[in-house]
């Protein structure tokens, strides 16, 4: 523990050097740009949930095309099927319908 708070002194010290302290601006605008991790998570919450609520509505949508696209194949084959039933041949040229 006292190894970490030595180097942890030891940063802080090279940290001055590279920033010093005429550019208070820098420094101040790097400081506010900290995010905590409390507040890194929420983020993170919030968008993964954004996320999650896209993925949902496209599966659902998806199931719902599956079920209209399984309905207009049945009812094409059902309108297939009623044409394709009986086909009236005898009103050729070959037949007379007297």
């Amino acid at each position: 523990m006292l190894f970490l708070s030595q180097l942890a002194l030891k940063l802080n010290c090279i940290f001055d050097l590279l920033i010093p302290r005429q550019h208070i601006m820098t420094s101040f605008i790097f400081s506010n740009l900290m995010v905590s991790t409390s507040q890194l998570t929420i983020v993170l919450i919030v968008v993964a949930c954004i996320f999650l609520f896209f993925i949902v509505a496209a599966v659902i949508k998806t199931y719902k095309l599956n079920a209209e696209n399984k309905r207009l194949i049945e009812q094409e084959n059902l309108k297939l099927e009623e044409e394709d039933s009986y086909k009236d041949f005898t009103d050729g040229h070959l037949y007379d319908n007297k």
